[in-house]
């Protein structure tokens, strides 16, 4: 045989298998056209030819089976597209809910009546019903799996989900699918229930249908979102016009504004294409809660970021066209209710203020009158305490300014509600509209950061940080958690967090962190007491030179387990041990030469003082790099936190190109005098009222402020 022949023969040998899984997912559609036939000859009482251009192909192949696999999934995705956009079109009265599964199910049947019947001795019309029954009840069970699923969140949303997760939730949907198709294939047609090995085999068949669709199916049902604003947001900002965020950054940013994120932090490590210029001189100046500026980008630097940003947040919502239809949303609340809310707010703030300036004059005159007695003395007026008439002046207005405070706090929380019911009108039609579920709020305790919390798949609002005027940080702030809020994935669930835990080194990860910040506030006391202190230098080069000694922890690298904890336990029980398996030769040469030249002074030698000093804040230098790192790498290097920490900064970009705010400015509240921090006067004991009963002493006419604004009266009482 010539060279020739034989090349030709192998090419045809590298062809078979393609060719028969090309010709097996074939003969599924020549099938369908067999059994359509079928059925219409048995309706006219005549008997066709049936359509043969397709031979069947060898059921032991692997590829004749992946071809009849591939077909049939096809078969199925073309019909429930079809048949759900009819359903639609046609306002079908099918429950929302079920229309997912009753779709599949219509298909799953018309897929069973379509299969040709080789039994010339069937109940003709009986058959037909079997198989249509067994393909609803498969591909309805398949579609509610699917669907009851993706209520836990556990793989994703529907139309947001990757590859992985949509193979992941169809293959188990179609385990499910496929006992159920056994159970009644079975009974309908054997008047029994499956064997052992029959589930087996069509749980088996339909999970690998399941896997297949699943791949499938996340490019089909993959929402894909508009790069052009809606109409309507058009007709309420008709003179929206702005750049692109690339050339907002490129040509329009403003690099005396400080935009710093530990996304930036993370991109400049793990992309070494994209790090500004003299990157290693300026991560090396960063403390531990520090993180790269944007403005350490060079303009074309600064596009490249964006591009990488955009990539990294893997969401069609950082578009600028959806950004803009986010902020559009947000800034489209109900105005009336955010201004008697902020209204309310003001007057919160501004009985804070009040009471922290009353409770200044009572700390003053407790000072001035009874300098020796404890503020909590001299406010409870215990029986060996003679209380000045300044002093009960005091006591009297703050008591006042504390009893505003109370009903404006209570009249601010009163009003939070509606607000926030209003508030998420908007944003609940923007994530409708997206596909993306509804949110829920829940309101938390005031004084926390961050309006919008992520918690089990749930986005929730709290009302702490709501302000007059949007700015950029509120606003990313939201959009970081929409990000989360879209995926929605295991990553984001109880079950993910279990995950994370067992198999990723999060826990791990954050105990060091803390472990370390722990280690570094270790460093700064001492650090702190060389200041106040000339004889603290030898005391801490003592302990800090001596392996067995606890303070010498902090030249240890034991950040990432319990080894440290067990180290003191022991030394607690009498144990010599080793806290540090290394002590730096330059604290070796410095307690060298402190006990040469200081052997009976209490004092450290100045200059060997500052060789300490310097030591030492290397040291916390060193650990304020790790605790950043561990951040950076750990938190913000998890997946999901990479795509929303890139949204969010992308959001805040856009909302500078809009010229809004960075953040909104809140009132200072001024600081309280000596050590004393304000609290309520009741904390001390104290109950003040003309009649020395147990009552709190509110004015008569802070009372009936009260009663009128509860009957519908909006003058506040302050």
């Amino acid at each position: 045989m010539d060279k020739a022949a034989t090349s030709s023969t192998e090419v045809s040998k590298l062809l078979e298998g393609p060719s028969t899984l090309l010709k097996s997912a074939g003969f599924v559609f020549q099938n369908d056209l067999n059994g359509a036939q079928q059925i219409a000859d048995h309706i006219r009482g005549t008997k066709s030819v049936q359509f043969d251009f397709i031979k069947a192909g060898d059921a032991r192949s692997g590829w004749s089976a992946a071809g009849t696999l591939i077909g049939h999934v096809a078969e199925y995705a073309v019909l429930n597209k079809v048949l759900g956009g009819v359903l639609r079109s046609a306002e079908a009265p099918v429950i929302s809910v079920t229309r997912g599964a009753t779709v599949s199910g219509i298909s799953g049947a018309t897929i069973g009546l379509l299969q040709p019947i080789t039994d010339d001795k069937a109940n003709f019309a009986y058959a037909k019903f079997s198989q249509a029954a067994v393909g609803f009840g498969t591909f309805a069970t398949m579609s509610g799996t699917e669907k009851f699923l993706a209520k836990g969140s556990l793989f994703g949303r529907p139309g947001r989900r990757t590859l992985a997760d949509s193979i992941s939730v169809n293959t188990v949907a179609g385990a499910a699918s496929g006992v159920v198709g056994s159970e009644l294939s079975s009974i309908l047609n054997n008047e029994r229930f499956s064997t052992g090995a029959e589930v087996r085999s069509q749980a088996a068949s339909g999970a690998a249908f399941g896997a297949v669709f699943g791949a499938v199916d996340a490019k089909l049902s993959r929402a894909k979102l508009s790069d052009e604003t809606s109409p309507e947001f058009k007709r309420t900002f008709p003179d929206h016009n702005l750049p692109s965020t690339e050339k907002f950054v490129k040509d329009h940013y403003d690099v005396d504004k400080p935009l710093s994120s530990p996304i930036l932090s993370w991109l400049a490590i793990h992309r070494p294409e994209l790090r500004p210029e003299n990157y290693e001189s300026l991560s090396q100046g960063l403390g531990k809660d520090e993180f790269l500026d944007l403005a350490s980008w060079s303009p074309e630097g600064r596009v490249k970021v964006v591009k990488a940003l955009r990539a990294l947040s893997q969401s069609d919502l950082t578009k600028d066209a959806q950004m803009d239809e986010f902020i559009g949303a947000l800034k489209n609340r109900d105005t009336a209710n955010l201004n008697r809310l902020m209204d309310d707010r003001d007057a919160d703030a501004k009985a804070r203020i009040e009471w922290h300036n009353a409770f200044n004059e009572l700390v003053e005159a407790k000072n001035t009158h009874a300098p020796d007695a404890s503020l909590e003395d001299v406010v409870a007026g215990d029986a060996n305490t003679i209380r000045h008439p300044e002093i009960q002046t005091a006591i009297d207005k703050t008591l006042k300014a504390e009893n505003s405070r109370t009903s404006a706090t209570w009249f601010s929380a009163e009003d939070t509600g509606p607000y926030l019911a209003d508030a998420s009108t908007s944003l609940q039609s923007f994530l409708k509209d997206r596909q993306l579920p509804e949110l829920r709020y829940q309101l938390t305790a005031p004084g926390q950061t961050g309006e919008m919390a992520y918690a089990l798949g749930h986005l929730s609002v709290n009302p702490g940080r709501i302000e007059r005027h949007l700015s950029g940080e509120q606003i990313a702030t939201e959009f970081h958690e929409v990000r989360h809020h879209e995926d929605g994935s295991l990553k984001s669930d109880v079950v993910g967090a279990v995950f994370k835990r067992l198999f990723q080194g999060y826990k791990t990860q954050a105990s060091e962190r803390q472990a370390t910040e722990g280690t570094v506030s270790v460093i700064r006391n001492m650090l702190e007491w060389l200041d106040r202190d000339s004889t603290a230098g030898k005391e801490i080069l003592k302990s800090v030179a001596d392996p067995h000694d606890m303070s010498s922890h902090i030249w240890s690298q034991r950040f990432n387990d319990d080894a440290a904890t067990k180290l003191m336990n022991a030394a607690d029980a009498g144990k010599k041990v080793t806290f540090a398996k290394k002590i730096p030769d330059e604290v070796k040469e410095l307690s060298r030469l402190a006990q040469l030249s200081s052997a009976s002074n209490s004092e450290l030698d100045p200059q060997l003082q500052e060789q300490l000093r310097q030591v030492l804040f290397k040291r916390a230098a060193e650990l304020d790099a790790q605790v950043r790192s561990l951040y950076v790498n750990g938190y913000v290097g998890e997946k999901s936190e990479q795509r929303a920490w890139s949204a969010g900064l992308l959001m805040q970009l856009r909302t500078r190109a809009w010229g809004l705010p960075d953040v909104a400015s809140a009132p200072e509240l001024p600081a309280i005098k000596g050590n004393e921090r304000p609290q309520d006067l009741g904390a001390f004991g104290y109950v003040y009222n003309n009649n020395n009963t147990n009552e709190p002493a509110f004015s008569e006419e802070l009372i009936d402020s009260v009663r009128a604004w509860t009957n519908g009266q909006r003058d506040q009482p302050w």
